[in-house]
């Protein structure tokens, strides 16, 4: 390492201390402040310095003598009658140890986002103490078993295909698993969204992350809510057509970035039409349900119910069986069959597989476009089944009517177009 690196790091670890010192500064903190951290910081940065000539030991010898000195200056501040600092600043000087260490080998991005994020979590003490506030034991619970699904089931489950005596794969238990994370997840930021943002704030970032992640699970999520509290049967209505419409344009952007020039125009051009009928279809709901009287966000239950995640997994796994059974005994002759069967349940493998297709040469660009718009019809018309059977009635009805609607303009490009 070059004299000039020397000091770029050394200044790095003096500008990181001066960060998270200002931040306990501006807190009053007696204990350590603007001038210590910098100190701690650099303590790190020369003991990382001598490890290479010295030995390891330097770093463990500075750490321990750190902590000797913060504990002396708490004992001095506790006989003062001065306020005991909290065990934040302690833990906060510790750690701007070690990423002063760190900075005598380590990535500096990494120093850098360590100690900025220092910083900015300990800055947030009030709103993350607010947060935690109004978060209700029923709400504790949700987020820990969406904990367990996602970080502790769904990493050990096998992610290969299983035929059950098809010549082909066709579930795939790590697959049908993230199925219920999503639908899991989506029903939590839903939920969050509605109780702490307001119902209206709630409606549209709900909408828009759930088209994002996916818009089957969060039709899935909000029919069941709906049928929960049915007074929420407008406002879900609205956030199911807006995520599917986000979905769509999600696929138009995916399909932008990986068709080929010779292939992008003739497939992007019709699924731009049908998402900006979507997005209109949606703007005119929205609209309408901004001059209802519907304001009231009743409180909700539980968002984290697994039975009915599940089930629908379940569901998903016998569709994926039988999609692929037909997709193997059918063949390319009755593709529309088995976009029809595929895009209820997973509309980005249709999409993507015709473009691929059609990149090939194996069917024209005109056939890979229809082929979409024949997923995306049946995926609507397979949300809508759900509505039916998980959400209000009041919910069901104004869902067969927005996607209904978005139906027909896909019907109406697959004839004009």
């Amino acid at each position: 390492m070059g004299i000039d690196d020397i000091f770029l790091r050394l200044g790095l670890a003096i500008a990181i201390g001066l960060l998270v010192g200002l931040q306990r500064q501006s807190e009053g903190n007696r204990l350590a402040g603007i001038r210590t951290f910098p100190i701690f910081c650099v303590l790190g940065y020369l003991c990382g310095l001598l490890a290479p000539e010295y030995g390891g030991w330097t770093v463990a010898a500075g750490a321990v003598a750190l902590a000797g000195l913060m504990v002396a200056g708490l004992y001095r501040l506790t006989n003062d009658g001065s306020e005991r600092p909290g065990m934040t600043t302690l833990a906060a000087g510790l750690l701007l140890y070690m990423v002063g260490a760190w900075l005598t080998k380590g990535s500096i991005a990494l120093a850098v986002a360590v100690g900025g994020g220092t910083a900015v979590l300990l800055q947030s003490k009030t709103t993350l103490h607010t947060l935690v506030g109004r978060l209700g034991g029923e709400d504790l619970r949700a987020v820990f078993l969406f904990v367990l699904l996602a970080l502790v089931i769904l990493p050990v489950l096998p992610h290969q295909g299983f035929s059950f005596g098809l010549p082909i794969e066709v579930i795939n238990p790590r697959e049908v698993w993230l199925l219920v994370v999503l639908i899991v997840g989506v029903g939590l930021v839903g939920y969050f969204l509605l109780k702490f943002l307001g119902e209206r704030a709630g409606t549209v970032l709900g909408g828009m992350l759930g088209g994002l992640v996916s818009s089957t699970a969060t039709t899935v999520s909000f029919a069941r809510r709906s049928r929960g509290e049915p007074s929420l049967s407008r406002q879900s209505a609205v956030v199911v057509q807006l995520a599917t419409t986000m979905s769509m344009l999600r696929l138009t952007v995916l399909v932008c970035a990986l068709a080929p020039v010779a292939v992008l125009g003739q497939v992007v051009a019709p699924m731009l039409i049908l998402a900006a009928g979507m997005a209109v279809i949606t703007l005119a709901a929205w609209r309408w349900l901004r001059s209802t009287d519907e304001r009231h966000v009743a409180e909700q239950g539980n968002p984290a119910e697994l039975l009915p995640a599940l089930v629908f997994a379940g569901l998903y796994a016998v569709i994926s069986f039988a999609t692929a059974a037909g997709n193997h005994w059918l063949g390319q002759h009755a593709l529309y069959a088995v976009a029809a069967i595929s895009g209820t349940t997973d509309l980005d493998a249709i999409t993507l597989s015709s473009v691929q297709l059609a990149e090939k040469a194996a069917i024209t660009p005109s056939f890979a476009w229809r082929l979409i718009v024949v997923g995306t019809i049946a995926n609507l018309a397979f949300k809508t089944g759900i509505a039916y059977t998980m959400g209000s009635r009041d919910m069901a009805r104004r869902t067969a009517v927005l996607y209904g609607t978005s139906a027909l303009v896909g019907v109406g490009i697959l004839i004009f177009w």
